[in-house]
């Protein structure tokens, strides 16, 4: 029996065992592989076989690549490997050994002899213990509720050494100071650093710093149950999220394991407890996979400061999930193509990708506010602000897209606004490490003018957080309606928020005149980005071509010669399309 049957056999017998649904299995030496292989499934109750080319996180891949990263650094002298690293980070100037706990249970802490330096840092000799391997210190984060390290928190940082720095070798935390001294030398987030200066240059398209919705199309799922938290919110947002559900179910019947769990948002959260995002449904959000929503914001609103108003809970909800990307694909069917405002000649065609930052910009830059000056005269304050690391995130987001046709657009406002002047320069930059990729710059308002001239010029067009509220709206249009278009909000993992564009429209709520067809397109978008399931994502998108083909209409896009229907029906439809499909 030669080596690979061997080792074949090896892996069948792991997975008769019971000890893994699927296990994979690879051996190298210097000179290349010298066996691959795979057994079992994907997962527990899955039939897909387990392939060798599926995706895992190894994190101690992350100790050998940001040492790599640090040590280019050095190279080029901005890090110095035996000088205190408390001067670029000042709060490890204050770094305690914990010497036990006394007889109260109090931490027993002194001052550390010498100081840490990025040596003993990279060589794990700084003091630093995990937690796991530790009692004394697993009890100490316990004491002061401090995070575990596996959730990837700042905090889970804030603990004292076990040992003086260079005094004995600790496995703990130490290169994840690392990372933190590699943010602030380079100016650039540890994953965007490493995307830029080790990943991309090597051609490493299939590793990341973290798992994110474009690097994880083979990766495998642990806890095989989807977890969707369902928050209808408010006017049509409840009708559309209805006949969305209606086709998730359809879609998936009993071929996966998932689980639905409602929550209230916006108006509904205000009405239920007074909070435009209750506790629970903040908690629900973030113990889920992903986040199916209707719509925020309720006609009470034009009456409330913004930030007591029902649409509030959604940027909270955004923030708090740091979900700073907005995926709007602005995509026309071409059974709408006589239903666009814009000639048939113009829209034909069209396939953009519009990306949304999300998180900074006019709408949580700080001061803001209304006050009133000595003369009893109010003035209205917001501000516009961007910080390198947002806008390089939100760029690498774009450049990551090049599969599409290569080109990316940036919109800003860089003549007259000096933080789209930062915006400007840093996607320049950013777009030096992606010489195959077009990198134009439109202002703002050139590019709505472009976008209803010669809309198949866009590719990719990547923007700020105010114009892009306004620019894929307007790009609605092309479509047929703004009841056509979906979007994904993602951050830096799988986990995503996904809504139609619309709103909720109180003046059609409960009408049943709804079109379902954004939030429906919404699902195919959740099944794909968070979940890695193209086919269900394909099967829904062919229902909803098929159902527009066949004729049937929302108002919204009825055309000459098209057959009426309602928000309900319409769902129906692309119900029986899916099941007739499948």
């Amino acid at each position: 029996m030669g080596m690979s049957e061997r080792f074949d056999r090896v892996l069948d017998d792991l997975v008769k065992s019971g000890a893994a649904p699927g296990v994979v299995a690879m051996v190298v030496n210097d000179q290349g592989p010298l066996y691959s292989g795979a057994a079992g499934t994907k997962g527990v109750g899955r039939s897909e076989p387990m392939t060798v080319d599926i995706m895992f996180w190894y994190a101690s891949m992350t100790k050998a690549l940001v040492a790599t990263g640090a040590m280019q650094l050095v190279e080029q002298g901005r890090l110095k490997l035996d000088e205190p690293a408390s001067n670029l980070l000042p709060e490890l100037a204050s770094v305690q050994v914990l010497d036990g706990f006394d007889a109260d249970g109090a931490p027993k802490l002194r001052p550390a002899k010498r100081p840490i330096t990025p040596r003993q840092l990279l060589t794990h000799t700084a003091g630093y213990r995990y937690n796991w391997a530790n009692g004394i210190i697993l009890r100490y984060l316990e004491k002061y509720e401090l995070p575990d390290l596996i959730h990837c928190k700042r905090r889970s940082l804030e603990q004292p050494l076990l040992a003086d720095p260079g005094d004995c070798w600790e496995y703990g935390i130490s290169i994840d100071w690392i990372g933190q001294l590699i943010e602030k030398v380079s100016g650039q987030s540890l994953r965007n650093y490493l995307r830029k200066n080790l990943f991309d240059p090597l051609g490493m398209d299939d590793t990341d710093f973290i798992q994110t919705a474009t690097n994880s199309i083979r990766t495998q799922r642990v806890d095989d149950t989807m977890k969707i938290a369902v928050l209808p919110g408010d006017g049509i947002g409840k009708e559309v999220t209805a006949q969305a559900v209606r086709v998730l179910e359809a879609t998936l019947g009993n071929s996966v394991s998932y689980e639905l769990k409602e929550a209230p948002i916006g108006g509904a959260g205000l009405e239920a407890v007074g909070n435009a995002l209750p506790p629970e449904t903040l908690e629900l959000a973030r113990a889920s996979d992903a986040i199916l929503l209707g719509g925020t914001g309720v006609i009470e609103d034009e009456k409330r400061p913004p930030s007591e108003g029902a649409g509030n809970g959604l940027l909270r909800l955004r923030k708090a999930l740091t979900l700073f990307a907005n995926y709007r694909p602005i995509f026309l069917f071409p059974e709408l193509e006589d239903a666009s405002s814009l000639k048939r000649s113009v829209v034909s065609g069209v396939d953009i990708l519009m990306l949304r930052e999300l998180n900074g910009d006019l709408y949580f830059g700080e001061p803001r506010g209304i006050e009133t000056n000595a003369a009893g005269e109010r003035s209205g304050v917001n501000t516009m602000r961007y910080s390198e690391s947002e806008i390089e995130r939100i760029m690498y987001v774009a450049f990551r897209e090049r599969g599409r046709r290569r080109k990316v657009c940036s919109m800003d406002k860089s003549n007259v606004l000096e933080t789209m002047a930062l915006w400007r320069e840093v996607a320049t930059r950013v777009g030096k490490s992606y010489p195959d990729v077009e990198l134009t710059h439109l202002y703002a308002d050139a590019a709505v003018m472009h976008l209803v001239r010669d809309p198949r010029r866009f590719d990719v067009m990547v923007m700020g957080n105010a114009f892009g509220d306004i620019l894929s709206d307007a790009a609605a249009m092309l479509t047929g309606s703004i009841g056509m278009l979906p979007s994904a909000s993602l951050g830096d993992n799988k986990k995503g928020l996904y809504e139609p564009v619309h709103g909720t429209a109180p003046d059609m709520a409960g009408k049943n005149i709804a079109n379902p067809l954004a939030a429906i397109l919404t699902v195919a978008m959740m099944l794909r980005y968070s979940f890695d399931m193209e086919d269900p994502a394909k099967r829904i998108e062919t229902a909803a071509r098929k159902v527009l083909a066949e004729g049937y209409r929302t108002a919204d896009i009825m055309q000459e010669g098209g057959k009426k229907i309602g928000t309900d029906a319409m769902g129906e439809a692309v119900v029986s399309a899916v099941r007739a499909n499948g």
